[in-house]
């Protein structure tokens, strides 16, 4: 529109917040809840959700802002998991195991890859779509 000598107003916001997700199996003896979820209460920073796939199988998102620490492994996850008001998402993962390796991002979707591609120079949206 810019090229066409139309003004368009820019109003830019970066999110600061990222998520941590994995798949996760519950032990047997573990009572399977149809879905979790922890939100935080202002100034609290932290929350995730627990939600089901089937099976014994879960996802497990937990979120943050950019002065917590981002949990890169499953261990990590269950430590940060203890840090939540309410300790419901944390007692399910007690036993839990992990099936894959955890993805993480920020507002914007920015998955290490991405991260990588952008960093040396290609457009975000190109990034995006090589994922």
């Amino acid at each position: 529109m810019g090229e066409r000598g139309i003004e368009v107003p820019v109003d830019e916001h970066h999110a600061d917040q990222w998520y941590v997700c994995a798949e996760v199996r519950l032990p047997d003896a573990v009572e399977h809840h149809p879905f979790l979820m922890v939100f935080p209460t202002n100034p609290k920073t932290r929350g995730g959700l627990m939600s089901p796939v089937g099976d014994g199988t879960f996802y497990v998102s937990l979120s943050g802002k950019s002065a917590d620490v981002v949990p890169r492994t499953f261990d990590e996850m269950q430590l940060y998991a203890r840090t939540l008001e309410d300790s419901c998402i944390a007692d399910r993962l007690e036993g839990a195991v992990a099936l894959g390796v955890p993805l993480y991002s920020n507002a914007a979707g920015v998955v290490p890859l991405v991260e990588v591609l952008h960093d040396k120079g290609m457009p975000m949206g190109l990034s995006l779509i090589h994922i």
